[in-house]
């Protein structure tokens, strides 16, 4: 059995866009921004075999610089928060 802890940032590009309804004289727009995060991990993993292992993960993080979309200066759609990933994983050494 062996585990991992870990700690890092996770970084990307999101893309907002809004329309507006049918029929009306509304605009709708689209915003590209960038985010950041820091981020946390831990894993578990057995060795089933010399050849197989399986493993189990976490993360968490939190978006410290995010994306905000506006409806006349209130807040409709945000890139915010904190984020958890959970993962199963099985390894097969050819």
């Amino acid at each position: 059995m062996h585990g991992e802890l870990g700690a890092g940032a996770r970084l990307g590009i999101v893309r907002m866009r809004g329309e507006a309804p049918p029929g009306s004289r509304l605009v709708g727009g689209s915003q590209v921004r960038p985010w950041i995060g820091p981020a946390a991990d831990l894993a578990v993993g057995i060795d089933i075999t010399p050849r197989l292992s399986l493993r189990a993960s976490a993360e968490l993080g939190i978006v410290a610089t995010g994306a905000t979309a506006r409806d006349f200066g209130v807040r409709v759609a945000a890139l915010a928060g904190t984020w958890t990933s959970l993962g199963l994983a099985a390894a097969l050494e050819l």
